[in-house]
Parts: C-alpha cells; sequence; structure tokens
C-alpha cells in the first residue's frame, strides 16, 4: 500500500484591538520531511511509529505558529486607535501614570495619548484606551477590574471597558482652567485644581451634580493627592513671586477636609523643596520627599511630622505597600524601605538597581510582590519585590518628538526625543525607527547639554561652546567634524538654519551679522563661503532655500527680509508691519516652498503666502485657532503647504479669571487643542482639509523620499505615519 503523507495547517486569530475586531490568518502548509513522502506499510507497528511521528510533527507547526502570530499581534499596537488616513504610529505616549488592577493581572498606564494597558506576567500590549485630543494624567480601576475610570489634564473624565477598550460614558467635560487632577481610589469622586484658586470635587456616581468647591490659596499646585475614601485633599506648592520676583506667598503642604471644607493642615514654605508626596490609606499620613534627601511622614492630626530618616538621593516617586509595610522611594535608583514601626525607624531592605534614568511613576501590585517602575526614557520595568531582579522591561514611550528625517531608502526613521521638550539637556534621545515592525532600532542618549540645533538628516549636532567656537559633532561616533571660529566669546545666541539637503547652513548672531556656509568646504577651513552686507539685528527666525541661494529672516518678529546668497545683495522686503501693529500678527512661522518660488509667513491668526520673485502677496489664510507657534511643510512639488499649530491663545475679558489679590489672568495658553495639521493649496490659499491624530501640539514635519509618507511628530510623544495619496484628497 502506499500513502501520501500531507499536512496542511490552517489558523486564524481573532482579537480585539481600539478601532473594532481583526482577524490575522496564518496558513502554513508543509509536506513532511520537506517533500512527499511515499511509504509503504509492512506491519502495525512501523503502522503506529508513523502516526506519531506526524502528530509530532503537526504540533511543532502549531507552535512555530503561534510564535509566528505572537510576533504579529506584538507588533500590531502601533495600528491600534490610527485616525483616518494614518497607516501607524511610533511611540506610545508621554507617561503619567501607573496602576495596577485588584487581581493584578493587568496594569494600566496613563499617557499623553490615552490609557495603556498591559499584562502583569509579561509585560505584553492588550488595548489602548484612546483619548482624543487630551493628556490622560490618572486611571483607576473600578473595584470588580472590568471597568477603568481615566481623567484627562482638563478634567474630563471617562468610563472605559477594560478589555475591549470601548468608551462608556463621559462623566465630567473638562475646561482650560484645569492645572492638576487626582482620583479618589474607590473611583467614586474626581478632584481638580484650577487658575481660579478653588478646589472643585466631583461626585462621579453622581455626574450632574455640582461640584463641592474649597477655596485655595494664590500658590499652584505641584502634587495633589486624594485620599481613597475621597475625603482628603492633600497638596504641595509651588511659591508665588510678586511681578518684581519677591515671594508674596510661600506655603509647603495643604491639606482640606471634602465633606466640612476645612483646612486641616498648613506648613509653612521655609522648609526644603518638595519632589514627591503620597498620601496614605489611612487617611491621616502623608509622606513626602524632598530636595534635602529626606523623607517625611506627617500626621496631619497632630499638624506636625512624626517622624524624618534621610535618604541617598532625592525621591522623584514614592509608592507604599501597606500589608508588607515597604515603601518604595524612587529615583535612578529604587530603595525598599521597611517602616513596620510606622516610620519611626527606617531599615533599607534592598535597593534596585538597572533603571538608567530618573523614574517618574511607580506602583506595587495588589499581592506587594511586584512594583513596576517607569522613566523618563520611556521604559518600564516589572521588579521581583523580594529578590530584586528585573521581571520585564516594556519599552516604547519616547517623549515629546522634536524633528524627524527619513532614511533615503525610506525603510528607516529617525527621530529627536525628549521627555522635557527642551533641545538641550540629559534626557534628549535620538530613535532609530524600523518602519517595516514599526520598532525602535537603536537609541543613542545624548549628553551634550549645549546642542543648538540638528542637520536634516538628524545625523549631525550643532554645539555652541562658551570660547564662541560652534562644533559640529558625529551623533553616532561623538567625534568632532569640524569647528566653525570667530564668534565672541560667551556668544550663545547664534541661531542657524540648514538647507532642505543639509548641504548648506546659515547663521544669525546678536549682532544682526549672517554668515553662510558650505557644509563641504568646512572640512578645510572655517572662513563663511558668503558674508551678507547688510544685517537683521533682533532677528531669530530664518529660513534657507532648497538650493540654498536664498536666505529669508524675521526681524522684531514683524519684518521680513530677503537675501540673495551668491551676489549677497539685499533683494526685498516681504512683510513690514507697524511697530505698533497688533501683537497677533507677529510672525511665528517661515519657511520656502521646495521650488523656491514661495515663501510661507505665519503668525498668531493667519497664514501668508508670498512670491520671492516679486515680493507680493498672493493668498491668505486663517488658522483653526489662535496659536503661539506655528510649523509649515510644503509637499514636495510645492503644490500643498502643510501648517500644523502650537498651543492655543485663548484670550480673556479684564477681570474675569483672579488670580492673585488685584491681579488676573488675561491670556492663556493651552496645550488642549493641539494635534491637528491643515492642507492648504499653496497657489490659491484655499483650505483643502483638517486632520486630527495627536492629542498635543505638532512640533515637526517630514515627507519620506518618495514622498509618499507623512510623518507628524507630536509633543505627545507619538510619531504618526500617513498615506499622503489618501490624504491630500480628503475634503
Amino acid at each position: 500500500m502506499e500513502v501520501f503523507l500531507q499536512v496542511e495547517v490552517v489558523m486564524v486569530l481573532s482579537y480585539y484591538g481600539i478601532g473594532g475586531k481583526s482577524s490575522l490568518n496564518l496558513k502554513i502548509k508543509t509536506n513532511l520531511l520537506h517533500h512527499q513522502v511515499r511509504h509503504r506499510y509492512k506491519s502495525n507497528r512501523e503502522d503506529e511509529k508513523l502516526k506519531k511521528t506526524l502528530i509530532f510533527s503537526a504540533i511543532v507547526i502549531l507552535l512555530i505558529g503561534y510564535q509566528l502570530i505572537s510576533i504579529c499581534v506584538a507588533q500590531d499596537y502601533s495600528k491600534w486607535g490610527l485616525p483616518e488616513g494614518a497607516i501607524a504610529r511610533l511611540g506610545k505616549g508621554n507617561i503619567n501614570e501607573i496602576t495596577f488592577s485588584p487581581d493584578g493581572t493587568k496594569f494600566a498606564v496613563s499617557t499623553s495619548i490615552g490609557v495603556w494597558i498591559y499584562n502583569a506576567e509579561n509585560g505584553k500590549e492588550l488595548a489602548l484606551l484612546k483619548s482624543d485630543e487630551i493628556d490622560i494624567v490618572s486611571s483607576v480601576f473600578t473595584p470588580d477590574g472590568k471597568s477603568l475610570m481615566s481623567a484627562a489634564a482638563n478634567g474630563e473624565t471617562h468610563l472605559w471597558n477594560a478589555t475591549t477598550g470601548e468608551k462608556l460614558s463621559r462623566l465630567t467635560d473638562g475646561n482650560d482652567f484645569v492645572e492638576k487632577v487626582a482620583l479618589s481610589g474607590d473611583t467614586t469622586k474626581l478632584v481638580t485644581n484650577s487658575m481660579d484658586d478653588k478646589f472643585r470635587v466631583y461626585d462621579l456616581e453622581n455626574p450632574n451634580t455640582d461640584p463641592l468647591v474649597i477655596d485655595d490659596t494664590f500658590q499652584s499646585v505641584k502634587y495633589l493627592g486624594f485620599s481613597t475614601d475621597g475625603e482628603i485633599i492633600a497638596a504641595t506648592k509651588i511659591p508665588h513671586h510678586s511681578q518684581y520676583g519677591r515671594v508674596v506667598e510661600n506655603v509647603r503642604l495643604q491639606v482640606w477636609n471634602t465633606k466640612t471644607k476645612n483646612q486641616l493642615l498648613n506648613i509653612p514654605g521655609e522648609d526644603p523643596y518638595i519632589t514627591a508626596m503620597i498620601l496614605l490609606a489611612d487617611g491621616n499620613t502623608i509622606v513626602t520627599a524632598d530636595v534635602d534627601n529626606q523623607i517625611q511622614f506627617w500626621n496631619i492630626a497632630a499638624e506636625s511630622v512624626s517622624h524624618t530618616f534621610k535618604v541617598s538621593e532625592v525621591g522623584t516617586t514614592l509608592v507604599y505597600a501597606p500589608k508588607s509595610r515597604i515603601l518604595a522611594s524612587c529615583n535612578e535608583k529604587i530603595s525598599l524601605w521597611d517602616i513596620s514601626s510606622n516610620g519611626e525607624q527606617a531599615t533599607l531592605k534592598r535597593t534596585l538597581k538597572g533603571q538608567k534614568h530618573t523614574i517618574i511613576a511607580s506602583e506595587f501590585s495588589p499581592d506587594e510582590n511586584t512594583l513596576v517602575t517607569a522613566s523618563n526614557d520611556g521604559a518600564i520595568v516589572a521588579w521581583d519585590v523580594k529578590t530584586g531582579k528585573q521581571l520585564f522591561n516594556t519599552t516604547g514611550h519616547t517623549g515629546t518628538t522634536k524633528q524627524l528625517a527619513f532614511s533615503e531608502t525610506g525603510d528607516t526613521l529617525i527621530s529627536v526625543n525628549s521627555r522635557s521638550g527642551h533641545w538641550i539637556g540629559w534626557d534628549t534621545k535620538i530613535h532609530d525607527w524600523d518602519l517595516t515592525t514599526n520598532s525602535i532600532l537603536s537609541s543613542e542618549k545624548l549628553d551634550y547639554r549645549k546642542i543648538k540645533h540638528f542637520s536634516p538628516d538628524c545625523r549631525t549636532g550643532i554645539v555652541a561652546k562658551e570660547n564662541g567656537d560652534i562644533e559640529f559633532l558625529d551623533i553616532e561616533s561623538e567625534e568632532r567634524q569640524f569647528t566653525i571660529k570667530g564668534f565672541e566669546k560667551g556668544e550663545l545666541n547664534v541661531y542657524f538654519t540648514f538647507s532642505a539637503d543639509g548641504k548648506v547652513i546659515a547663521t544669525n548672531d546678536r549682532e544682526g551679522k549672517i554668515h553662510v556656509w558650505k557644509i563641504a568646504d568646512l572640512k578645510q577651513t572655517s572662513k563663511p563661503w558668503r558674508t551678507l552686507t547688510q544685517t537683521a539685528k533682533q532677528g531669530r527666525m530664518e529660513t534657507l532655500s532648497a538650493d540654498g541661494h536664498t536666505v529669508a529672516i524675521e526681524e522684531n518678529s514683524r519684518i521680513v527680509h530677503l537675501w540673495n546668497v551668491i551676489n549677497t545683495e539685499y533683494q526685498q522686503t516681504l512683510y513690514d508691519l507697524p511697530r505698533k501693529s497688533n501683537t497677533t500678527r507677529t510672525i511665528t512661522g517661515l519657511r520656502f516652498s521646495p521650488d523656491g518660488k514661495t515663501i510661507v509667513t505665519g503668525n498668531q491668526e493667519e497664514i501668508r503666502l508670498w512670491d520671492t520673485k516679486t515680493g507680493n502677496e498672493f493668498a491668505l489664510c486663517i488658522h483653526d485657532r489662535s496659536t503661539d507657534s506655528i510649523v509649515f511643510l510644503f509637499s514636495p512639488d510645492s503644490s500643498i503647504l502643510i501648517s500644523a499649530c502650537g498651543r492655543a491663545v485663548i484670550d480673556f475679558d479684564d477681570r474675569e479669571l483672579r488670580t492673585a489679590p488685584g491681579s488676573y489672568i488675561t491670556r492663556i495658553y493651552s496645550e488642549n487643542y493641539g494635534g491637528t495639521f491643515q492642507l492648504w493649496n499653496a497657489k490659491t490659499g484655499e483650505l483643502l482639509s483638517t486632520h486630527t491624530g495627536h492629542t498635543n501640539r505638532i512640533k515637526t514635519l517630514a515627507f519620506s523620499s518618495d514622498g509618499k509618507t507623512l510623518a507628524t511628530g507630536g509633543a505627545d510623544g507619538t510619531i504618526l505615519l500617513w498615506d499622503w495619496e489618501k490624504i491630500k484628497t480628503m475634503g
């Protein structure tokens, strides 16, 4: 008898991602021994042996298949909750808080784009509860673990299905006055602190009732804590200064009872600045860390410090395990303290090391055997409390995106990211993203505190030295490539701009001198290629045409000048506002089109398009909102202008918003309306479409080399990749 053995395995995996149910089909078809096997059965024993071989082979194939499925699903979170026209999201947003489910099987990370749900055993992504347009700063699971309550930075609260990610209801609306929020541990109450110096306590079980209002002092709140039952509010404060810099109010720590509205504790601010605070479950104890490397236990009823002990470094987060009576004080390392004697004596049980950056969030699991910490480089680490070993490390929370650059082949994307959002500092990193897997290939931490600018490809950093030299550093090797000399000692107010191809750079110093260099020449000489004959004093923004032959610079935020780089002649003035004109018209954005025929200027209210040859304005566009800054990018063919507004500018009538005796707020800059970009016809100024995807302002824009993909980088810590052919036709 001849038998042909063939195995075919078909597996279908269905899973829930935000945005609907998805199916992943994996079909594995194989011939045993890699070909069709012809075999004659000579005995029942041989027949049985062959059956076992077949079963074993099928099991192996199934295991391989499920491994492949796991890999695919792990990558798929980059496509969860995408806006229309987007094809992937890189990064998971800035981390704000961590909380565990009651059964300890999951933990939630509140971020700038929503709430990520993770498997507490292995750190794998389970779901994304996607926020529409605002930072989620706090979240708490309901007691049954089936739902999750989230609180946004503006006080807006939602109830979610913690498994499917479905938004079940909105309990409170948000507003632009809110500065701090906190949820009670039992998910029944929300407290907000606002610019009008009031606390508002919302009953989330009866969301239609008016909030309880408690008058606050004029000092801004740094940390806001809420007891589990919602009866106690604790707040650390920032000293309040007058317009002349004098401290007019300085309270360090305050506590209120939400039922009586009475202030229970008021600690003056002569003591060291508080860096972290937690309110213990007993409702009568507050634990603080301060800049003097102290941890203090405050007895609310006694209105005093009950115990103090010293630590080796300033605590940036504190978290307490009540059953085992372990206090974790975190900075770059984690100290586990035994405070079983009610804080009278603290014994260091263990120090956990391995996280390379400052820890910004931490939480114990319900059984207190696991501690999860998150650092400002975006790493989330789970620790075994008893052994001190790392259980898993989850990455992807990268911080504000400052600059983007596609590789020439288009298969990788380089991003400059910073947790603080500043160009310089210890928390700036460069990430290389693999666009086939949408994951990080490599990361480079920048320790250079004086990097002023990056080249268009993000591979070179410009460092301003105190002796006046300007150094060009290779980011990967950390080696100096070349140096520009000639600036004054201590001259750090030098502004830079590259041509689009990175071959030409222009500088403008505080004296208004404009020099232009060819990058290729700098390897032999530091002398400028061109020096412009006229100066532009107080100019802070400049841009080069794509070919590097024309430079535009604004002066006094109201005038735009053009110079011809080749013959160094002054070309013309495009934009000249009277000195007493409305400040909303001062320039905050400037860019040339790729063909050099158009230059765009932007201010708080409007966008203007100019003909670079004639100097005439030919189109006027109006933003979707007032803004303090704007980012521009033209399509590769110069036919479409992309604009992305910064923070929203909101003006108030006089005396509408009091902030201190005799003082009123007339304008605020809100992050709540960022995240949109608009497409304009670059010939007519017609608005083509508006797109929303980020929860905070867009900081940078970039096209792939083939022009088919647009990348937007936001202050929300994510990068969105857009199908350009699709979004440019959406109206």
